[in-house]
């Protein structure tokens, strides 16, 4: 009887913890879809069928920067665990309050080993010694695009999609997972993890364009996937004590990475309303 009574009240818990979950993404869902109706103010309007590099910074000597009537390919070097092989494509605009930010996103190559691509969201300096608030300042330290530079001297949003990745056993994964870095707890990427994380989304096929929304607003950043049939709403809780209201926007592919970028759009509040 007493085994019974544990079971029941173990099914009860998982089930209000269900509920609950399904209740929050709802309203999410409907918080993303209203905020898409704010005022926003575009900014950038880049169909990147040609390469300006006064609009753009490239962070890394190994990247290749190819153009065409479909987008803009970036690839990445080839050397696996070689800092120099990473790139950063920053666009040059610094933006300040919300931030909605939009691109059409293919990924062309298929590599097996772990890697990944990352969008960085108002990112700015440390303001520690040179590597001042505004980040265009310090190009020239970032020739050897390596991720200690960024998380141990930027202050900025993170958010990792287009992951190869393994799991415990062997097989490839995927996951999406957001970061906030803070340079000033010198922990480097300790503790700069965004809640939830998701795992095994299935997305970003190779040769399959999505088209990517990120939105960092009140208290969450957003990422809206849509492509191949599917459309996926991911989202972070935002420390709003930490919360960053200015900086850039940029671009990582890890060693091994090839992607196409398109119809690159950037927008601003002056307010939330």
């Amino acid at each position: 009887m007493k085994m019974n009574r544990r079971l029941f009240a173990f099914l009860s818990l998982g089930a209000f913890a269900l509920l609950s979950a399904c209740s929050e993404q709802r309203h999410v869902e409907k918080s993303f879809r209203k905020i898409l109706r704010e005022p926003w103010q575009m900014v950038v309007d880049d169909s990147l069928t040609h390469y300006d590099s006064g609009k753009w910074h490239l962070d890394g000597l190994r990247g290749r920067i190819s153009c065409d009537s479909l987008g803009l390919t970036l690839r990445a070097g080839e050397v696996i665990d070689c800092d120099s092989d990473h790139v950063v494509l920053w666009n040059r605009t610094r933006v300040s309050g919300p931030v909605r930010v939009e691109y059409d996103f293919t990924r062309l190559d298929t590599s097996r080993v772990n890697s990944v691509n990352i969008i960085y969201l108002l990112a700015q300096g440390s303001g520690e010694g040179e590597y001042r608030s505004d980040i265009m300042s310090w190009n020239e330290l970032r020739t050897v695009p390596a991720m200690k530079v960024y998380f141990n001297h930027m202050r900025s949003y993170h958010i990792s999609y287009a992951v190869t990745d393994r799991n415990s056993d062997g097989t490839l994964g995927d996951y999406i997972r957001g970061r906030q870095y803070d340079p000033a707890a010198g922990r480097g990427l300790k503790g700069t993890e965004l809640m939830p994380e998701y795992k095994d989304t299935h997305l970003f096929k190779p040769g399959i364009t999505y088209h990517m929304t990120f939105i960092v607003y009140g208290g969450r950043c957003y990422m809206e996937v849509c492509g191949d049939g599917r459309q996926a709403l991911f989202w972070f809780r935002i420390d709003a004590s930490k919360a960053l209201h200015e900086g850039y926007v940029g671009l990582r592919q890890m060693w091994g990475r090839t992607s196409r970028y398109a119809g690159f759009k950037v927008w601003t509040l002056d307010e939330v309303q």
